[in-house]
């Protein structure tokens, strides 16, 4: 099974998804001014729907880059998550089966 690509802007559901957080985690950040905020798209002119609500996946991904502590700059600093494990430790063998 493969899968599908995220798309160039998120709805709150995809965006929350793409994050690793609630719906309602991501909206508390967004209103706190910490997560990046939604572009909204308009309707047609005649509507009078409000328009849907965006998260740019980039945003979103320099975001999250920026918590990592790689900020714009692209430093690989990522807090000790990709060290790698000891001999002994239960960390996948390379024998190009992946976890599901």
């Amino acid at each position: 099974m493969t899968e599908r690509p995220w798309p160039y802007a998120l709805g709150i559901d995809e965006a929350a998804e793409f994050c690793g957080l609630s719906r309602s985690m991501l909206l508390k950040l967004v209103i706190a001014g910490s997560a990046p905020s939604p572009i909204t798209v308009k309707g047609s002119r005649t509507s009078r729907a409000p328009g849907r609500k965006l998260w740019l996946r980039k945003a979103l991904e320099e975001w999250l880059d920026e918590l990592a502590g790689r900020g714009a700059s692209g430093s690989t600093d990522d807090g000790g998550w990709s060290k790698p494990r000891s001999e002994g430790s239960h960390a996948l063998r390379s024998s190009g089966s992946r976890a599901r």
